[in-house]
């Protein structure tokens, strides 16, 4: 069953405003440091309308948890050298930009006093928009190790380094 106003792509009738804030509007949409096709265009309109965004894979199937790193060997029951059919190869193109880009991204979470995880999913939820990501932990302990994300806060002009490394309204 479907929700009123819930939504996986931004419709051309919600783009209208055509949705009515009083039907408890909420999208849900793929939003990490490396998804940003939605910031320039949905989030304004989540935004106009009084739509709230439940953003689901901030951590981008464990890219932004710091599991895959230029120079190390993948974990044989990893996502990514399993194949998983959301993921691309290793050796892909978009791969090898993540990999570079987790490289970048992990000294500014350190310079945040915190890891990768956290400033990923910190920065998940810098959008007034976002209500609540899904973060899908796997285990209690991946779950009690994200919440302590809720304590980081990126600053500004981290805001705008992720922005230059991932321009908003691209997906890496």
């Amino acid at each position: 069953m479907g929700y009123p106003g819930a939504l996986s792509t931004l419709s051309t009738g919600y783009q209208q405003g055509q949705a009515s804030p009083s039907r408890g509007n909420r999208a849900t949409m793929s939003n990490s440091i490396f998804v940003q096709g939605i910031d320039k265009e949905v989030l304004p309109v989540c935004a106009t309308y009084g739509t709230g965004l439940i953003p689901w894979s901030p951590l981008n199937r464990g890219w932004l948890a710091g599991k895959y790193r230029k120079g190390q060997d993948l974990d044989p029951q990893s996502r990514v050298a399993r194949g998983d059919q959301f993921t691309d190869r290793p050796d892909s193109p978009s791969e090898q930009k993540k990999l570079e880009l987790v490289e970048q991204l992990i000294p500014m979470a350190e310079e945040a006093g915190t890891t990768l995880s956290h400033y990923a999913l910190a920065r998940t939820v810098t959008s007034p928009t976002v209500t609540a990501p899904i973060i899908g932990p796997r285990t209690t302990k991946h779950l009690e190790d994200n919440l302590q994300a809720l304590d980081v806060h990126v600053l500004p002009g981290h805001l705008r380094r992720i922005d230059d490394l991932v321009p908003p309204g691209t997906d890496v």
